[in-house]
């Protein structure tokens, strides 16, 4: 099973994370792998689906990544993931809309709730740790290539967020996270299944990438 439906980042239309990360995360892989200068490594299984093969694989700890990635000398550790907040079950579905809902309690029993906040919108955490600085430049940077092709950031940290959370990747200093919107928002979803809006997310993710480096190195 996905990792997604073991541990409930589930979207509002009821599937699992992985069915936007994993194309996300081809997407991004066909751009570095053009680039001679570039090699990306991940495990096997893994590498099987960024290259279309398979569809499924076994997921690794952070600290297992962290500990791969010091054995091949790598320069920097990407995650792609999508951002999921359920605060509350409504009657139907899992949602995440502003306004008047009828919910359920733990029990099964429904009332009337009024949400005033609705989490939607990109963000990149990137590693505090890093003294070079180029995690953060390269999260701000990313923020700002989404920005210009129109989409929105999260209200937390305005789209580029210090993670200084030990059970990331703080091991391993140049480091994100990317988070491109919030399946349990039904227009972030929508916008999100897009093939054409995949392609510019990940776009963005890698001229970010080729541009900071060339800023910082």
């Amino acid at each position: 099973r996905w990792e997604g439906e073991v541990t409930g980042r589930i979207s509002c239309t009821g599937v699992p994370e992985e069915l936007y990360s994993i194309p996300l995360s081809r997407e991004l892989y066909r751009l570095l792998s053009a680039n001679r200068f570039i090699r990306v490594v991940s495990t096997e299984d893994f590498m099987a689906v960024l290259k279309g093969r398979r569809d499924v694989y076994m997921n690794i700890s952070f600290h297992e990544t962290v500990r791969r990635a010091g054995e091949e000398g790598a320069f920097i550790v990407v995650a792609e993931h999508l951002n999921n907040t359920s605060r509350f079950l409504k009657a139907s579905e899992l949602v995440n809309l502003t306004g008047i809902h009828i919910t359920s309690d733990r029990r099964g029993n429904r009332y009337l709730s009024y949400f005033a906040d609705a989490h939607k919108g990109f963000l990149t955490l990137y590693n505090k740790f890093d003294v070079t600085d180029f995690s953060r430049r390269y999260a701000l940077r990313l923020k700002e290539n989404l920005a210009g092709r129109g989409m929105k950031a999260n209200s937390w940290h305005f789209g580029a967020v210090p993670d200084d959370r030990f059970c990331y990747f703080v091991d391993f200093p140049i480091s994100v996270i990317y988070e491109s919107g919030f399946i349990s928002n039904p227009e972030d979803e929508a916008f999100l299944s897009d093939p054409e809006n995949q392609r510019m997310i990940a776009g963005a993710q890698y001229e970010s990438l080729m541009d900071t480096m060339k800023d910082v190195f």
